[in-house]
């Protein structure tokens, strides 16, 4: 049986950039590798046979998989293994990128064969968030006490068995952990996903990233908040929770559903003195849905941008645009890049006619009230 995967790859020059930055001198190349690839899989199993389903979720398209059953077995893109003995194997998928720069595994530890005895013997877990990168997970098996378990990170490190571990991951963002419990001849595994908020980085104090989100309309806007010493940043990726992604340092993001996401912002810098390049890498479930479903429509109304996309001339008009007002404008790295103040009535008129064409987040205060929103100029 082949392994099969259909990748969503929304920027397909990503991949090039990433590895430049990689080329050109990652301070540490094994997390960012694991960022890009996240390989995983899941296990199924007739008898002796095992079935792997592949649910890596790589950044980069082409990657090339080579699968480890913990019995000598190698193979390339065949997720199928028969094995001759009953025992306890440790099965690896490994993912590597076409120009072979990045690699990242994952493994786990497969008892052959399994059996859940008619059904009478089952494993499941929940998980809570204790910390930056850290949860804790608790057996919640309702078929009793084993007489083993053993608990799988997905992240190379040491197994555990105990009841109700607590585990600190490297890096924020999904992981798939597995609870495997035995009971005399009944074995049965769990894994699912578990997301994890907290943060990363490769550049120490010269880079700190975190990002702020608000709903405006029908979409979420995102904005990168950046505090750099002589790190520069040069790429940005945000993974919205939902399958998509975007590479702009200001970004929008219309959900299809309400609900809770997990958005992680990952920002490649360069150091201009050292020639180094690292990263900083950031997770933080947000909800979604209070202002997206059923929004009123006199809020809608009630602030307004024109023209959309702009040239040399913006207006903005709502009811709390009055007194002494403040107009901002960021670009793609946060940097303010134009602020005005005006004593106005419900109206601003900004002139910006030195600005190049891109992404730029407006935000506007008064004593009355603010908004920031996502821009175009042509």
């Amino acid at each position: 049986m082949i392994s099969t995967h259909a990748y969503n790859v929304q920027n397909k020059s990503l991949t090039a950039v990433l590895s430049l930055l990689l080329l050109c001198g990652m301070v540490s190349a094994q997390p960012y590798c694991d960022i890009l690839l996240r390989p995983a899989f899941d296990v199924s199993f007739n008898g002796n046979v095992i079935t792997c389903v592949n649910l890596s979720t790589p950044l980069t398209a082409g990657t090339t998989e080579l699968w480890n059953y913990g019995d000598a077995s190698v193979a390339d893109n065949y997720a199928y293994h028969e094995y001759t003995t009953i025992g306890v194997y440790p099965v690896c998928l490994t993912l590597t990128t076409q120009d072979g720069t990045c690699s990242s595994t994952y493994c786990r530890n497969v008892v052959v064969p399994e059996n859940d005895c008619n059904g009478s013997w089952d494993s499941n877990f929940s998980s809570t968030q204790t910390s930056t990168n850290t949860l804790t997970l608790t057996d919640i098996s309702t078929s009793g006490t084993p007489d083993s378990r053993q608990w799988g990170f997905g992240d190379l490190s040491a197994v555990s068995t105990d009841e109700s571990p607590s585990h600190t991951w490297l890096l924020p963002g999904s992981h798939l952990v597995h609870l495997t419990r035995r009971q005399n001849e009944c074995v049965v595994t769990e894994a699912h996903w578990v997301t994890v908020d907290g943060n990363a980085s490769t550049c120490g104090q010269d880079l700190f990233v975190n990002f702020t989100h608000e709903e405006m309309g029908d979409q979420v806007v995102f904005q990168s908040e950046l505090s750099s010493l002589t790190a520069i940043p040069v790429i940005a990726l945000w993974s919205y929770g939902d399958g998509e992604s975007d590479t702009a340092f200001a970004s929008a993001h219309t959900y299809a559903e309400p609900g809770e996401y997990q958005v992680c912002l990952f920002v490649g810098a360069a150091n201009t003195s050292s020639f180094d390049t690292c990263f900083a890498f950031v997770c933080r479930t947000i909800t979604v849905g209070t202002s997206l479903v059923g929004i009123a429509e006199t809020e809608e109304r009630e602030f307004k941008v024109w023209p959309i996309p702009f040239q040399n001339e913006l207006h903005l008009s709502a009811p709390w645009i009055s007194g002494n007002c403040t107009a901002s404008l960021t670009d793609a790295t946060g940097r303010e890049i134009h602020r005005s103040q005006q004593h106005v009535t419900e109206r601003m008129d900004l002139y910006l006619p030195d600005l190049r064409s891109g992404a730029y987040m407006l935000e506007v205060n008064s004593v009355l009230g603010s908004k920031r929103t996502l821009l175009i100029r042509d």
